[in-house]
């Protein structure tokens, strides 16, 4: 499973820094780019990756080009993964959490709430406000499906890429 990601402060696009830009790919592409490299030999005979990718990687969030960018990269790096290697026995596959309530997440909606003057838990109301099942989700909802990816019951699932929302996202 390679879990990483990093999301610089918001910023138009306009404005973006290209040293931001690379170090954001950096982690969130590269970083997993690396350690799929590092494993293949190992999964010669097949095995299984989870890219921990984004909501953002499907649907781009307002002044976050750079991450929703790595993580739109990563999605395709996944099917790719699948396409190449499936033949070999290896699946692929990415989580694309929405706002789970991770350290990551919850920084941001310090930063979101210091930004609108608002405490955070009001921040956090109101984004669970937008989501269809009425919460965040916690990181045992991402865990639960990342458990099924690597088990045999998904046997015949490899290439795609899940959404863990709470219906936030939702795709034909």
């Amino acid at each position: 499973v390679n879990n990483a990601g990093v999301m610089p402060p918001p910023a138009p696009l306009g404005e973006a820094e290209p040293e931001r830009w690379r170090a954001v790919m950096e982690v969130n592409l590269f970083g997993p780019f690396r350690m799929v490299r590092a494993f293949l030999p190992l999964l010669a005979d097949g095995g299984v990756i989870i890219n921990m990718a984004s909501r953002a990687g499907k649907r781009p969030l307002p002044q976050r080009s750079a991450y929703s960018v790595s993580k739109a990269a990563l999605i395709m790096l996944t099917k790719c993964l699948a396409v190449e290697y499936g033949p070999r026995g290896l699946r692929a596959n990415a989580i694309c959490p929405g706002q789970i309530l991770t350290d990551l997440n919850r920084r941001r909606y310090a930063q979101e709430a210091s930004a609108l003057k608002i405490p955070p838990e009001e921040r956090m109301r109101q984004i669970a406000g937008d989501i269809p099942s009425s919460r965040l989700g916690y990181p045992e909802d991402v865990a639960g499906l990342a458990a099924f990816l690597a088990s045999e019951a998904s046997s015949f699932i490899t290439g795609q890429a899940f959404n863990v929302c709470g219906g936030q996202l939702v795709e034909a």
